[in-house]
């Protein structure tokens, strides 16, 4: 983003310069009480930018704010995220049994949209146990796992959601 425009839209929504640098601006938010340094390049980076948006704006404003800002691989997850935990639910699963899931592999619009078909053919109600045994994975050996980790979470590896 141009840092014209950033200016702009800081100024747009409230804040203020409070001083030059020197190779930053200091601007502050007085209505959030925060400030961020804004560098003086006439092209910003997209992490920092989300960065100092993030530092500047109420936490209303950056979730209006940060998906004019999103890399293309940041919007495919933030539309089908919510589809498909949509979907999980309807088939019966809970959010517990939600962190059970990998998230490896390529991101894609159309394995976005393979997984969302999947899914929407499953009878709704059959609970996770089922959903896992449907598709050829041991759900309880996956439990073991990630209850091992003591709380840690799934991991990203794909290797254990392999089809027996």
């Amino acid at each position: 983003m141009k840092r014209v425009d950033l200016v702009r839209h800081l100024e747009g929504h409230g804040c203020l310069l409070l001083r030059e640098g020197g190779s930053h601006s200091v601007y502050v938010n007085r209505a959030a009480r925060k400030t961020s340094t804004v560098p003086r390049r006439r092209e910003i980076k997209d992490c920092s930018l989300r960065s100092l948006l993030f530092d500047l704006l109420s936490a209303q404003l950056w979730r209006q704010t940060s998906p004019s800002i999103m890399t293309d691989r940041e919007a495919l997850v933030a539309h089908y995220v919510p589809l498909l935990t949509a979907e999980l639910q309807r088939i019966g699963f809970t959010d517990d049994d939600l962190r059970y899931l990998g998230s490896g592999g390529e991101l894609s619009q159309a394995r976005f949209e393979a997984e969302l078909a999947e899914l929407r053919g499953i009878p709704s109600g059959i609970g996770a146990e089922a959903y896992f045994a449907r598709v050829g994975v041991d759900f309880a050996a996956i439990k073991r796992e990630v209850t091992s980790r003591d709380g840690a979470g799934p991991s990203t590896d794909e290797s254990r959601l392999t089809k027996q």
